[in-house]
């Protein structure tokens, strides 16, 4: 079947082929499995597909293409390093030309014809892809000429991804190949075949091939669900004879080299590669290595990736390059930035350490302050809630400061607790991501509340909980509105101009408008038990995007580290293209700002007195 969990691992393949960028390569032919399909299998008869839900979720427009992972695949981020489109799925229009290549991967696929051969589980296996390139080439000699046609091709890339299906079906639980075949034969036959199917397309013009190795396979969850004892361990045996595989590959194609003196190769040992991922997951922005995202059952590896499927939608991190790049130590800290954050500066402007996540150490007092705040995080509980997400919404951040509330009266005594907590400052900047959640193009909450209906409940929330820090002894209040969420990268993509997404911007001006209205009843309501500055963080970046020189900006609508256009159709991971020039930038990634963008915003909280800021600066605020 396919092997949709290895995506996360072939991302990182991408930055092998960093030498390719900015040359100029004609085209780019892809042979394989799951792992480079790009839609083939939609148009055979088998339930090898993945043209459902949740396959697609995080591919730009968020629906199933025939990939089988969430978003894009290895051909995709081979094709942009190339400059050129990624190949289409030859079957989608077996007629075309295919100029710029063609992929002929099917998910399932094998080096044997009886690899997922059965007529309900069909795939194409390799040489079957080859004969389909042999009509691509029929047709291109055809159109070019001989010599022109054979020319291009030999110019041309050939990536070949095989073989994982090969092994897999032979370890598989159901399996009876071994009883009619020793390991060692097995790999000898796979071997010895792959070796006259590339030699095929050695004589059809290709010349330049990518050759992958077999991944560590027995640490998929597919093969570690069958482990002795339900350990969930590697399954040693494939992983043993994978390895022993990819060493007869790589002999093999030496002796290739050493008849066929033209041809090239790049081999990619993509299971050493798999295993430092597995055996050092931080390294690499990991934190799961056994389950799978999408599935079912113990590891989510015993049903496949259906609409029916749990699915992990924990996208709210930032432990990863290249997020903190700019951070002292230049290693990711949590922070969804380059670098420092608005909370850093604010705190060393009033000559505090930056308030360390409550996480960390749950026991610990905070006697100089902690971080409750948490990515992804809203107003409301449903707001990015999901049994697998663990983002930390607003409610849940209340009841945390009261168990360090608590823990502070037991340590200080009642009245010197009280004391602390009035001269504290209490920083509160939420409600973007309940709007991103309203207007995202997945979701149904338009359906059952109008835009009004789900401000007034956003803010209803969000009174209940000032009202609950203001009794736990909070007095002090820095609260910031929502900025113009519609001129975020993300959002632009929504236009093909690339312009500010009104209804977002909209949205967050209503917003903004009632929340003010609400702080003054508060201040009406609260004397002076409740004090605070407001942020209209609208308007100032609004001034930011359309005057970006006088703030020192030359960019405004892409983000600095991303993937495709804008920067902005998928997030800042390690095999992401990022600025060097970040301070120059006003967005790090689709939504949030660079460390030089926070700096301003700080910077303007503790000086500006009407323009940004009111009912009265940090300063005066913090005078009190």
């Amino acid at each position: 079947m396919a092997i949709s969990s290895f995506l996360s691992f072939f991302f990182l393949l991408i930055c092998c082929f960093k030498i390719c960028q900015g040359q100029l390569v004609p085209a780019a032919y892809m042979f394989g499995d799951s792992l480079i399909d790009v839609g083939n299998n939609n148009y055979i008869a088998t339930i090898i597909k993945a043209n459902i839900p949740y396959n697609g979720r995080d591919f730009p427009g968020g629906k199933p293409t025939g990939r089988f992972c969430n978003g894009k695949n290895t051909a995709d981020f081979i094709a942009e390093k190339l400059g050129i489109p990624t190949p289409p799925p030859y079957l989608s229009d077996k007629n075309n030309q295919f100029p710029k290549g063609v992929s002929f991967a099917s998910g399932g696929a094998g080096i044997f014809r009886t690899t997922n051969g059965a007529l309900i589980s069909f795939a194409l296996h390799m040489s079957q892809q080859v004969q389909f390139f042999s009509v691509v080439q029929q047709r291109l000699v055809k159109q070019l000429g001989a010599d022109v046609g054979m020319k291009q091709l030999s110019k041309s890339l050939f990536v070949v991804v095989i073989g994982s299906n090969d092994i897999i079906n032979y370890f598989k639980s159901d399996s009876k190949l071994s009883k009619t075949k020793a390991p060692q034969q097995y790999v000898d036959e796979m071997v010895s075949t792959l070796q006259g199917q590339l030699k095929q397309l050695y004589g059809l013009g290709a010349r330049k091939f990518v050759i992958t190795a077999i991944g560590s396979v027995g640490c998929m969850p597919l093969l570690r669900f069958q482990s002795a004892n339900n350990s969930n361990e590697c399954f040693q045996q494939a992983n043993f004879w994978a390895d022993k595989y990819n060493q007869q590959l790589q002999t093999m194609l030496k002796g290739l080299k050493a008849e066929l003196k033209d041809i090239n190769y790049s081999f990619i040992d993509t299971y050493a590669l798999l295993l430092d991922i597995v055996q050092n997951p931080a390294i690499h922005g990991f934190t799961e290595v056994k389950s799978a995202c999408c599935g079912l059952g113990r590891l989510n590896a015993k049903v496949p990736c259906t609409p029916v499927a749990l699915v992990c939608p924990n996208r709210n991190k930032a432990n990863f390059l290249f997020n903190g790049i700019d951070f002292p130590g230049g290693k990711p800290t949590g922070r969804f930035n380059n670098g420092k954050n608005a909370a850093d500066f604010i705190a060393e402007t009033v000559g505090l350490p930056t308030p360390p996540p409550y996480l960390s150490d749950k026991n610990d007092v905070f006697l100089q302050g902690v971080s409750f705040a948490s990515g992804g995080a809203g107003i409301l509980n449903s707001t990015n809630d999901h049994p697998y997400n663990g983002t930390i919404y607003l409610s849940k951040q209340v009841g945390y400061f009261y168990e360090v509330q608590q823990r502070l009266i037991e340590k200080m005594g009642e009245s010197a607790a009280k004391e602390h907590l009035t001269n504290s400052l209490f920083a509160i900047v939420i409600g973007s991501n309940d709007l991103f959640n309203y207007f995202s193009s997945k979701s149904k909450i338009h359906l059952t509340k109008s835009p009004q209906e789900y401000i007034d409940l956003m803010l209803s929330t969000f009174s209940n909980q000032l009202m609950q820090i203001q009794g736990l002894g909070g007095r002090k209040y820095l609260i910031v509105g929502i900025g113009p969420l519609g001129c975020t990268p993300s959002q632009r993509l929504r236009n093909s101009s690339e312009n500010c997404y009104d209804e977002a911007n909209n949205l967050a001006t209503i917003y903004n408008k009632a929340l003010q209205s609400m702080l003054i009843k508060l201040k009406s309501n609260l004397k002076e038990h409740f004090n605070y500055s407001y942020f209209n963080i609208y308007d100032f970046l609004i001034d930011l995007i359309q005057n970006p020189t006088k703030f020192g900006f030359l960019e405004v609508k892409s983000a600095c580290c991303g993937i495709g256009r804008l920067y902005a159709e998928g997030p800042c991971i390690p095999i992401s293209t990022y600025c060097p020039n970040r301070s120059d930038h006003i967005f790090w990634d689709e939504v949030h700002p660079t460390e030089a963008t926070a700096k301003i915003l700080v910077n303007t909280l503790f000086n500006n007195t009407k323009q940004y800021v009111t009912s009265m600066n940090l300063v005066n605020l913090l005078a009190l």
